[in-house]
């Protein structure tokens, strides 16, 4: 489970990188950044203390254990809650970027720079296609 995670951070890592190219305007590299901490500090506290519950014998895929496994889990869950809530982060980066990003292109955003709704209207169509087609192929 711990190697999904880290294709995720190459899959985020490329979409960081084509951003700009596909939308025409740049990602906010503060809200960038705090989804890039609170994803690795949230995915390495979910996963590390794992190797130690599986050290100390815990069985796997069991709805209930013993209370000695409890406080593990627990940073376990809260890993996991940190990790949520940098993929939040991510989500508010992309849709305030599109939204009020700096154009990358003066020439090509020229009609739209004082227009911010209808900008944000095409980017948000852009990014629906991308998605659309991501994950159709």
């Amino acid at each position: 489970m711990y190697y999904l995670w880290v294709q995720f951070f190459g899959i985020f890592a490329g979409f960081y990188f084509w951003f700009p190219k596909m939308f025409g305007v740049v990602f906010n590299e503060l809200l960038g950044k705090i989804h890039f901490w609170m994803m690795f500090i949230g995915v390495n506290v979910t996963f590390f203390p794992m190797h130690f519950l599986g050290l100390a014998g815990m069985p796997r895929r069991i709805p209930d254990y013993p209370d000695s496994f409890a406080a593990l889990n627990k940073l376990s869950s809260f890993g996991s809650a940190l990790s949520g809530i940098g993929l939040i982060c991510f989500f508010v980066g992309v849709f305030y970027s599109l939204c009020y990003g700096e154009s990358t292109s003066e020439l090509r955003f020229r009609l739209l720079k004082n227009i911010k709704k209808k900008r944000c209207f095409i980017n948000m169509l852009k990014l629906i296609i991308f998605f659309y087609l991501f994950f159709l192929f």
